[in-house]
């Protein structure tokens, strides 16, 4: 049988917790401390007194620590299993220059694009969404599909280019070779582009990649629409994305319509290696095939591919932080309010989700889930768990809103992996840049990174949280960001995460951008046993629609049980859950 583990909680105000030589509290002390978020190995437990083995963290290697302080936890038992805790992950060799210059100056006309979607506009918008309006930032129409992409042609591209400052007013796009359109993501369609300059040059790239919104026959266009957050993606792009120190794609072109809500992004087209090897390493410094939303269990070295996307994020919050991205980011990007309130919902609003989710674990996809979840029992105590969290959660608002001032920056708002790309170095420590720019603004760190853990393996969940959000603090501080106590993190992921858990089982019958029936009838779920079967690998709008609210819940109810969230629920409650 193996040994259990046990987290480090406490001591984050003194350094770590003490470490003795022996059992008794009169034996000499070590002069290391255990260091909070440490993972260890018990070797024996005598009262309140644990003998240990250091397995992953900072601290001596052994020794006896007290277990509590007080009546507060300094330790508790942990869910890792003991190889995912001694992962030991390390950045790997940087692939941009972390010293990047400053960005040039946003002009108060462009700043002010960025503003929520006004409802009274809807009308006049769809009268308008099929014509080729004047953009806002260039003032000159623009294609928004890959038909009108190839229609334009190489002289508007020129002129596009030339405007946008990424083409020498000497140079042209002499040709275009090809279109390709193709359906990725949930909020835009895609399309290859390859050009060919009448001068060819080292620093103009020929194979490049547009983005364009959804078909107005989308449902998706809609939701698009209101959420507004194409602006923000376009401005950081042009203005900021060449500063930052990490890779991320050379941009080109980038323009909308608030008359059409139309818009287009050309960039540098990424070197992928080819989908067929998703799964493999590629060779060091070579960019791994794109990953799939929600589909983590197909990749390679998952884990760490989760430990380097928080760390350019981390680089990223702390660079706006010291102001290496300019003082100005702070008045272009929104910023959302500070507080991270959890808000409860009622019991009998809750419970009718809670039903719908136990019959489709039992009854409808019980194949999804392991046979310590698929049963009645066990959905039954699940049930009394999530009703109690939810209806209570709000009772940490306090404590996190006390904590909250250092727990606050600059954000990629969906940093899940599929935003991210991905390599590893000579040594074949895996690295990462950020794609995908939409919505960026300010925001509290552990709600970003808690409700980016929705389609998350169950495995990095339950195993390594704790290390991320160590990892997350440690890049803060190595590169001039707040100072941010790692437990508190930890906890305010931990808890957005369950409240995430929860409202996936909301998502059941119906949900905002779909639900699991929405996507896939409740009877057509009997040819579907598990996500081994393909259809689920399509590389389509709809598959990804209906994969993501799926693995959303699936994943989740096997973190909830694994990382023993309803326990660690009751734990902090006790300890900081209780208004002051």
């Amino acid at each position: 049988m193996c040994s259990q583990l046990w987290d480090v909680v406490g001591g984050s105000s003194t350094g770590g917790i003490l470490v003795r030589e022996g059992k008794e509290t009169s034996s000499p002390q070590l002069s290391e401390r255990l260091t909070t978020g440490a993972v260890v190995k018990e070797l024996a437990l005598v009262g309140q007194r644990l003998r240990f083995e250091l397995i992953s963290g900072e601290g001596p290697s052994s020794g006896w620590v007290s277990i509590t302080l007080g009546g507060k936890p300094l330790l508790v038992q942990s869910d890792h299993s003991e190889t995912s805790a001694k992962l030991n992950w390390t950045p790997a060799t940087p692939l941009v220059p972390l010293n990047r210059p400053k960005p040039e100056q946003v002009p108060a006309e462009v700043v002010t694009t960025i503003k929520p979607f006004d409802t009274k506009n809807l009308d006049s918008i769809l009268a308008h969404i099929n014509q080729n309006e004047p953009g806002e930032y260039f003032h000159m129409p623009f294609p928004h599909t890959a038909a009108q992409l190839e229609e334009f042609g190489n002289d508007w591209l020129t002129r596009a280019f030339q405007a946008a400052g990424t083409l020498p007013m000497d140079n042209s796009v002499q040709r275009v070779v090809s279109v390709r359109g193709f359906a990725g993501g949930g909020a835009g369609f895609k399309a290859d582009l390859v050009v060919e300059y009448a001068e060819p040059d080292e620093n103009l790239h020929t194979d490049l990649f547009v983005k364009l919104l959804l078909d107005v026959t989308q449902k998706n266009r809609m939701f698009c629409i209101r959420l507004a957050q194409e602006p923000s993606e376009l401005i950081f792009n042009r203005y900021y994305s060449k500063s930052l120190p990490f890779r991320a794609p050379k941009y080109y072109f980038g323009d909308w319509s608030s008359k059409t809500t139309n818009w287009i992004l050309i960039s540098e087209k990424l070197q992928f290696a080819d989908r067929t090897t998703r799964g493999q390493r590629q060779r060091a410094f070579n960019f791994e095939a794109p990953a799939l939303k929600g589909m983590d269990w197909v990749l390679n070295d998952t884990v760490e591919k989760y430990y380097a996307l928080w760390r350019v994020q981390a680089m990223l919050a702390a660079y706006a932080h010291s102001g290496k991205l300019g003082e100005q980011i702070h008045k272009v990007f929104i910023k959302n309010p500070h507080a991270p309130l959890m808000f409860p919902m009622a019991e009998r609003m809750f419970k009718p989700y809670v039903e719908q989710t136990k019959d489709f674990v039992l009854n409808v996809a019980p194949g999804f889930f392991p046979t310590d979840i698929s049963n009645r029992e066990y959905m039954q105590n699940l049930e009394a768990e999530v009703l109690e969290v939810h209806k209570n959660i709000h009772c940490f608002n306090d404590y996190l809103t006390a904590n909250a001032q250092d727990a606050y920056g600059l954000f990629h708002p969906n940093l899940q992996l599929d935003n991210g790309f991905y390599w590893v170095d000579e040594q074949g420590r895996t690295d990462a840049g950020l794609l995908d720019w939409g919505g960026m603004g300010f925001s509290t760190f552990g709600n970003i990174l808690g409700g980016n853990l929705m389609c998350a393996d169950a495995q990095v969940r339950v195993g390594h949280l704790a290390g991320l959000a160590n990892c997350f603090v440690s890049t803060l501080r190595e590169f001039g960001g707040p100072r941010l106590d790692a437990t508190y993190l930890y906890r305010h992921v931990a808890l957005v995460d369950m409240k995430c858990i929860m409202n996936a089982m909301c998502g059941v019958e119906s949900g905002g951008f779909g639900g699991i029936y929405e996507g896939k009838p409740k009877g057509e779920w009997t040819s579907m046993n598990n996500f081994d079967d393909p259809l689920w690998a399509v590389e389509d709008v709809p598959t990804m629609m209906t994969r993501v609210p799926v693995v959303a819940l699936t994943e989740g109810i096997k973190t909830w049980k694994n990382a023993g969230y309803y326990r660690k629920f009751i734990s902090w409650r006790e300890e900081c859950g209780k208004k002051k």
